[in-house]
């Protein structure tokens, strides 16, 4: 239940309360079967809250999002989401680009 709270937010697009969700059920739940989704779901509500932020505050979310993915890819360098991490991961490293 706690998985599909936490999913809601992020397709409701409330992308904080979300990633604070998904923190809270890996404590709560470490080695849950959802584990990989929840760290998926954690990186892209970081990416999407990133690329609709104001200027100022894309440098540094996208930042915190790619953090988001070397912890995916660490556990999970074959998973079923991971296809969709590396996209993500590549959007962030060409707009983090923009920025040097």
């Amino acid at each position: 239940k706690a998985y599909k709270i936490a999913k809601q937010y992020h397709h409701r697009e409330n992308y904080k309360v979300a990633i604070s969700a998904f923190d809270n059920y890996l404590v709560d739940y470490p080695g849950s079967i959802y584990r990989e989704k929840v760290l998926y779901y954690k990186l892209e509500s970081e990416y999407l809250l990133a690329i609709g932020s104001y200027e100022d505050l894309v440098r540094e979310r996208l930042e915190v999002a790619q953090g988001y993915y070397k912890n995916y890819k660490k556990y999970y360098k074959e998973g079923e989401l991971t296809e969709k991490a590396e996209t993500i991961a590549e959007d962030i490293k060409q707009r983090l680009e923009q920025y040097k």
